[in-house]
């Protein structure tokens, strides 16, 4: 809120606007005068401590104390047009030796200001850096038009800037915010800002980040959504929830994993040993609902470190009924694209496309994306701001910020087919040609990881009748 003080030039008929008005004519009677008209009582700027009567009291040394403030009075109103017009008014006053309209005080910081950080976004850019939706933006269809995509994690931010009216309200289940967090919610909060932040920011005004797919609608369904009938819905739960919100051809993302059997389904340091979700029987059928439905799911494939075609996952150490097979052998298969993290352009990282040192591999691994150095939204280390809803990172990473690569992609490409009046993918089709297009990853391939995908070629692939696999 601007403030107007006036400053009294010196007189020695002291102004007491508080106390007493003068009785003879001059200029402290006109001062007077404008106070009554304008129905004011100024306030003085002087601490009362300082007061004549409080020196007094606290004895000679006080009474001593230079007391500059004396001669300064603030004008209480808060209406701007009718304080640019008192300040002129106070300024013509003999009385007065200065009227200031002074400035709101603001933080140290000053105002925060979100710069366009689009351009550093580089995995939107075409391939073989990125997977070009820049380039599919312009055609019909081509920013997810017609596509319904839901992530499937924790809890994000709604307020922040770049994800204003992002999420539609019907394709929404939010976190309970009393669920058992653990001490973890604002990470929760963070990378389902990131997240979403990599799908759909707003890019408002030309600032912040654009999302990949911003012409889609997304949802958000949280693991910890209570139920008065259920409780806290879970994983399983929550995948079944957004399976009824979707339709053939939308897209599932799974950004979670869960502690594995190399070190006994226990938390471990850094994620070791942690593995795509669909090893475990409930998720695993869970998603076969959803791709049953012809709904394209997208399953991070963890930051466990591990080979996934390693015989310990062939034994079922966790009591699953005697249907369950190793999924990730892909015998029994639940059509989940399975996705890898992979180097990002620089050479910062390792070779681009590169499988990052943390990102699970194994031959059932169908595709990569970005797994470092993703500019989105959330955590703060590249803007922050005290309530979150301005911060951004540029070290966004892991299996996590991979995922909504592949996942955006492939809602670009069904929105142009849809545009183009083609056949949807389906969920194995999809694979399919995420496995047979892309900007390959480099040798070796004993770890692999698959490629990034290209959405120009994945669309032109698309509209073919047969690929041979």
């Amino acid at each position: 809120m601007r403030q107007l003080v006036v400053k009294m030039a010196p007189s020695p008929d002291r102004f007491n606007a508080a106390y007493a008005a003068p009785t003879a004519d001059g200029p402290a009677q006109a001062l007077h005068d404008l106070l009554r008209r304008e129905k004011l009582v100024l306030h003085p700027l002087r601490s009362p401590s300082l007061s004549p009567a409080a020196a007094m009291t606290r004895g000679a040394a006080d009474a001593g104390r230079s007391r500059r403030l004396d001669a300064y009075w603030s004008v209480p109103e808060q209406d701007p047009e009718r304080l640019r017009r008192l300040q002129a008014q106070f300024a013509e006053q003999p009385a007065v030796e200065a009227a200031v309209l002074l400035p709101a005080p603001e933080l140290p910081g000053g105002t925060l200001t979100t710069l366009d950080l689009s351009p550093r976004q580089g995995y939107l850019d075409a391939a073989p850096n990125g997977i070009g939706a820049r380039q599919a933006w312009p055609r019909p269809g081509g920013t997810g038009t017609g596509v319904r995509v839901i992530d499937i994690e924790g809890d994000w931010l709604g307020a922040h800037e770049s994800l204003n009216g992002a999420v539609e309200p019907g394709l929404h289940l939010r976190a309970d915010p009393a669920a058992p967090w653990n001490g973890a919610h604002q990470t929760f909060l963070d990378h389902g800002t990131a997240v979403l932040g990599q799908l759909a920011g707003t890019h408002p005004n030309g600032r912040g980040i654009r999302g990949i797919c911003p012409g889609a609608e997304i949802g958000f369904v949280s693991h910890m959504h209570r139920e008065a009938w259920t409780g806290i819905i879970g994983g399983p739960g929550a995948i079944s929830r957004a399976t009824d919100m979707l339709r053939p051809g939308d897209v599932l993302l799974l950004e979670m994993h869960l502690p594995g059997p190399r070190f006994g389904f226990g938390s471990a340091s850094g994620q070791l040993g942690y593995i795509a979700v669909e090893w475990f029987e409930p998720y695993f059928d869970a998603i076969l609902d959803a791709t049953d439905n012809g709904i394209l799911v997208v399953e991070a494939a963890g930051n466990g470190r591990e080979d996934l075609d390693d015989p310990l996952y062939d034994a079922n150490s966790l009591g699953f009924s005697s249907a369950w097979t190793n999924p990730f052998r892909r015998g029994r298969d639940c059509g989940a694209i399975i996705v890898g993290a992979g180097a990002p352009p620089g050479g910062s990282h390792g070779p681009a496309r590169s499988r990052l040192g943390f990102s699970n591999h194994g031959a059932c691994l169908d595709a990569q994306g970005w797994g470092a150095a993703v500019v989105t939204a959330g955590y703060g280390d590249l803007q922050r701001s005290p309530a979150g809803d301005r911060s951004y990172t540029a070290t966004f990473g892991g299996t996590s910020s991979a995922s909504p690569c592949v996942a955006g992609a492939l809602a670009l490409v069904q929105g142009m087919l849809r545009a183009a009046g083609a056949a949807l993918l389906t969920p194995r089709r999809a694979r399919q040609l995420l496995r047979h297009t892309g900007t390959p990853q480099p040798a070796p391939a004993h770890d692999r990881i698959g490629s990034l995908p290209d959405v120009a070629a994945l669309f032109q692939a698309a509209l073919q009748t047969d690929v041979s696999s």
